[in-house]
């Protein structure tokens, strides 16, 4: 019998064989199997590449099987997925190393799928024109941010350099610049107290750094009271309006004197320094625990004692310090305001046995008037009352004023 059409069964399976893979055996449209034009017929309709994909579907190029839209995109230059894109998400970022160091300049990103000469793949270089200046590098004192990390000399051997206006060889505390090498018109020493004024250099007394404004706050000054060999000594600038120069201060159950020599270093718990030559009109006498002190004015004078026990002023107006008590105990104790039936004496130094005038009496004595004895108190504060018996504290004596010689005019 003979048929003039083909049955309905061959027309399907005709449709379905749209291309053919290597072997030549044919694979569906609708596999999503995707070959290379092997050169072998492959009835697609329009699907010229044999990648499963038409021009309407998509196709972004059908003279390449490897373009499609259900290609992976690589890093060609070439848009593989057919998305409108190129190498979207493959390429990497390189900066230019101009110096050879290995580290690029952030200023300089381009994206690319190979490094290009002369580029990296980081952006940490701060300075892209020196091959010592990056990362990782050995931070100089010379300015510069050596290592890249946003600081400049950090962990280096700077100085201070204060401006010497006046050129006298000193300068303004309140100038300093920390600097790899000396600036124009500085010095190393920043101790000047008048930096307008060449005849005035390092201060006298406290009072003198107070008066200068150049006070930085209680703490150590360079000062020069004898007109010699610069030191350093504590200044007092906060109690009773500040520029009291600090004698020292001492445990109460210590057995030395202050203001006589050099003990420790200024500020230290344990110190005294020297006041030879200063020149003061005030003595106050204070205990550190409790921020109590007592003052006293006097007449203009220098400070010159050197005897262990001494006194400064007339009857009735006068500071003491010294040993009282057994040969053997050298109890130290000091007040101001100190007399003895009417004059000074130096051998029983505050302590009177029943005088009741002396204010600010510290020592590790408290006498037989104010308490058990060797009980280290701050007795007498007010002339009458004895405070803290038996609590140890902390106790010293210091000095403020020109000594009558009318301050820095």
């Amino acid at each position: 019998m003979r048929f003039t059409h083909p049955p309905a069964l061959l027309v399907a399976l005709l449709a379905l064989a749209c291309r053919s893979d290597a072997a030549g055996e044919k694979i569906p449209a609708d596999s999503g199997a995707s070959t290379i034009d092997s050169g072998e017929s492959c009835d697609c309709g329009d699907c010229d590449d044999c990648d499963g994909y038409k021009p309407s579907e998509g196709d972004c190029d059908d003279a390449s099987a490897e373009i499609n839209p259900g290609a992976a995109e690589i890093c060609d230059g070439i848009d593989n997925n057919c998305d409108g894109q190129i190498d979207e998400g493959r390429m990497t970022t390189f900066f230019a190393d101009t110096d050879g160091d290995a580290w690029g300049d952030p200023g300089t990103p381009l994206e690319a799928c190979e490094r290009p000469d002369d580029y990296v793949n980081n952006d940490g270089d701060c300075d892209d024109g020196d091959a010592e200046v990056r990362p990782g590098a050995t931070e100089l004192c010379n300015g510069e941010d050596d290592d890249c990390d946003g600081v400049i000399d950090e962990d280096t051997s700077m100085s201070t350099w204060y401006t010497d206006s006046d050129r006298d060889g000193a300068g303004d505390a309140y100038t300093g610049v920390e600097a790899c090498t000396q600036p124009a018109d500085t010095v190393a020493d920043g101790s000047d107290c008048n930096d307008a004024d060449p005849l005035v250099t390092v201060c006298q007394s406290c009072q003198e750094v107070l008066d200068y404004g150049v006070s930085t706050g209680d703490g150590v000054y360079t000062l020069d009271p004898c007109g010699g060999a610069a030191s350093q000594f504590w200044c007092d600038m906060t109690t009773d309006g500040g520029g009291w120069t600090v004698a020292g201060w001492q445990a109460a159950n210590a057995t030395s004197t202050l203001g006589l020599g050099v003990r420790n270093a200024p500020g230290d718990a344990d110190f005294s320094i020297d006041l030879s030559c200063l020149g003061f009109d005030e003595i106050a006498v204070f205990n550190q625990t409790y921020s109590l002190f007592e003052s006293q004015v006097y007449d203009g004078s220098t400070w010159a004692e050197t005897a262990i026990n001494l006194d400064i002023g007339d009857a009735g107006f006068a500071f003491a310090q010294g040993t009282y008590g057994p040969a053997d105990s050298l109890m130290v104790m000091a007040c101001v305001d100190y007399q003895y039936s009417g004059s000074v004496v130096q051998e029983y130094a505050c302590d009177s046995d029943g005088q009741w005038g002396p204010r600010g009496h510290m020592t590790d004595y408290a006498g037989e008037y104010c308490g058990s004895r060797l009980d280290y108190t701050w007795a007498w504060i007010d002339g009458a009352t004895c405070a803290y018996t038996g609590t140890a504290y902390t106790w010293g004596f210091m000095l403020r004023g020109y000594g009558g010689h009318g301050g820095n005019d």
